[in-house]
């Protein structure tokens, strides 16, 4: 053999022998991110957005005061970018009604400092989108506690006119359910209660949603 093949056979050797080991580097580098992908466990938040994102692609309408979706924690960005959400500054039949543009839709008003007017005929709209059972009303305040009893969206025998925090209307096993105060009961109801759950209003509203959604399922 002469010696330009030797070198030509020596050279190939060597670049079969360095493919490989960047082959083994890649598989333990893949196995390795896989496994700790495993370890970490998701929390309930994170859970929940994959849920609404994934499983029940969700459309999610914010209606007065801004609710804070976001914080510091690790693994949320992605996340909150999947999650179809957009700030509305008034209620139409035309935005709202169910397009097929997301399996499920929600519609969130923050009233909690009365900055989130409702007139008579938004609260007939609203009454309208729950009955397409395609939607989730969360309602945070209490000023239209009557309107809404007197407009037929809230039944008077389920609490009366007092609320509290607000109310959430949805389905639960696929019946009309109507729930005074469902985000001060999940601060108190989950394990630990306030003192070891992250008590921020826009995880809290995740959390009512995904419950209602998943027990349809």
């Amino acid at each position: 053999m002469s010696k330009k093949r030797v070198k030509i056979a020596l050279v190939s050797g060597i670049a079969v022998i360095g493919l490989l080991v960047l082959a083994i580097i890649l598989i333990v580098l893949i196995n390795g991110k896989k496994t700790n992908e495993t370890e970490i466990e998701l929390s309930n938040y994170e859970k929940d957005l994959d849920f609404l994102t994934k499983e029940v692609p969700s459309h999610f309408y914010f209606y007065g005061d801004e609710i804070v979706l976001s914080d510091e924690r690790p693994g949320l960005d992605d996340r909150l970018k999947a999650l179809k959400r957009e700030q509305i500054e008034r209620l139409t039949e035309n935005k709202l009604m169910p397009d097929g543009s997301a399996e499920h839709y929600v519609l969130v008003v923050n009233d909690q400092s009365k900055n989130a007017t409702l007139s008579e005929a938004d609260i007939l709209l609203i009454d309208r989108l729950i009955r397409t059972t395609k939607y989730t009303f969360i309602y945070i305040g209490n000023r239209y506690a009557e309107d809404f009893i007197r407009l037929g969206l809230w039944n008077s025998y389920v609490g009366g006119s007092e609320f509290g925090g607000g109310v959430s209307i949805g389905f639960f096993e696929r019946n009309l359910v109507y729930t005074p105060n469902a985000i001060d009961e999940y601060l108190m109801q989950c394990e630990g209660g306030v003192k070891d759950y992250p008590v921020k209003l826009g995880e809290m509203v995740i959390s009512e949603v995904a419950s209602l959604v998943r027990s349809c399922r």
